[in-house]
């Protein structure tokens, strides 16, 4: 319906609300409801007000992200590694038997999942430093 043009309607007496519809968003409207008997009108009861403004479009899909690349378990990383490793292993009797048990057994297990210790693998050197120390190794 054009600017200012009228549109009228009859409804019948078991009506209780009517939807109006192809309206122009963001646009004032005026609707007026009579009374009518027979062939008497009453007074009209009206309301004016704005239509909601056009919808936004929908949002576009999220990009899709390659997912974050997981990383091998440890000794499947360690079996193609060519490294250098030196240990640092605190000797002195400070840190318990307990402790130097761990140690130890964490040594046991990197080293197991080297898959090749020498020079065309991972090199691999450890050292048990006592309470003092006075050798230096050179790399």
């Amino acid at each position: 319906m054009g600017y200012g043009q009228r549109q009228e309607l009859n409804l019948g007496g078991s009506a209780s609300r009517h939807c109006f519809y192809d309206l122009t968003p963001s646009s004032q409207y005026q609707i007026s409801v009579y009374t009518q008997m027979q062939e008497v009108e009453g007074p009209s009861v009206s309301i004016t007000d704005m239509t909601l403004p056009e919808p936004t479009q929908a949002p576009t899909e999220a990009p899709t992200t390659k997912p974050t690349p997981t990383i091998p378990p440890a000794k499947e990383v360690c079996k193609e590694a060519k490294a250098d490793l030196a240990f640092l292993v605190d000797g002195s009797w400070s840190i318990g038997d307990d402790n130097f048990m761990k140690i130890t057994r964490f040594l046991y297990s990197t080293m197991g999942s080297l898959d090749l210790i020498g020079p065309d693998g991972t090199q691999v050197c450890h050292m048990i430093i006592p309470t003092t120390m006075s050798i230096q190794p050179i790399f």
